[in-house]
């Protein structure tokens, strides 16, 4: 009698369980990953704009509050901010705890994310060492956020995943770009200048009967709650091929036009429906 797999999450992370055929498969959604958790890629000209640590800890200054004014009170229970290597003389670039006091002042600390899985609250953070007094340079190249695994199989044909991403951004004619991906593919791919600075949008791919094939929301979409394609005939946008019957990296990014830009990604929540 053929096997296959059924996956859940039962709070202790994601399981595989075989099943037989003709056993009773669950059909209620499968959380992923799920967490408010803000992830924010301050601003650094290496001049007069942007972060600037103060030689006290981890503790820094912003040189002013907008564009993104009262943006801050996303990061006052705590995230994570990306901090380029050599900032503050850290040897390693990466995400690394932080929380805003104001519009203007905040600390960073020694806790890190790695990249994968799902992103640890911490409510007493180490504080660092004196870093370096000064302003950062922050990097324009694509910085990865949360990423984790979706189980090979767990779609099946004709299942459904929908990915619930938040975002802040300062208004300016550079691009700050948002991704989604399924391995290397982009499932969502948004650039935002002096519109859609503050949005929550829905991201979603289901197989067409076969695993390697999905539809769903236009790539570069307009941002919406399902999906602001415009009219002009970009089908070829509203499909992926990725392989499903194999694991595949789940991934979030952000990217700025330039540093003295400044972006704010929370991944809300990956759900998977297996379909047969």
């Amino acid at each position: 009698m053929a096997e296959f797999v059924h996956v859940y999450n039962d709070g202790g992370g994601i399981r595989n369980v075989p099943m037989r055929e003709g056993a009773t498969r669950f059909t209620t959604d499968r959380v992923i990953y799920q967490t408010g958790i803000p992830f924010w890629i301050p601003p650094g000209n290496g001049g007069s704009e942007g972060l600037s640590f103060t030689g006290t800890r981890g503790v820094f200054t912003l040189s002013a509050e907008a564009p993104m004014a009262s943006a801050f009170n996303v990061l006052a229970s705590g995230g994570y901010c990306y901090l380029p290597a050599g900032a503050g003389g850290l040897v390693t670039g990466g995400w690394y705890r932080c929380y805003m006091i104001n519009g203007t002042n905040g600390e960073v600390f020694s806790e890190t994310y790695s990249g994968t899985g799902q992103p640890a609250f911490v409510s007493s953070p180490t504080p660092l060492p004196h870093l370096a007094a000064g302003r950062i340079t922050q990097v324009v190249t694509e910085i990865l956020g949360p990423a984790f695994t979706m189980p090979g199989g767990s779609m099946g044909p004709n299942g459904t995943t929908v990915a619930k991403l938040k975002w802040f951004a300062t208004n300016s004619a550079t691009n700050k770009t948002l991704r989604i991906r399924f391995g290397s593919s982009d499932t969502l791919r948004f650039s935002v200048t002096t519109g859609n600075l503050d949005q929550l949008v829905s991201s979603t791919r289901s197989n067409m009967g076969v695993v390697n094939q999905q539809i769903g929301n236009r790539t570069n979409a307009t941002s919406s709650a399902w999906d602001g394609g415009s009219s002009a005939p970009t089908y070829s946008g509203d499909v992926t091929t990725v392989d499903t019957s194999v694991d595949q990296t789940i991934s979030f990014s952000g990217q700025l036009g330039a540093n003295t830009d400044s972006l704010i990604i929370i991944p809300l929540q990956f759900i998977v429906q297996y379909g047969g």
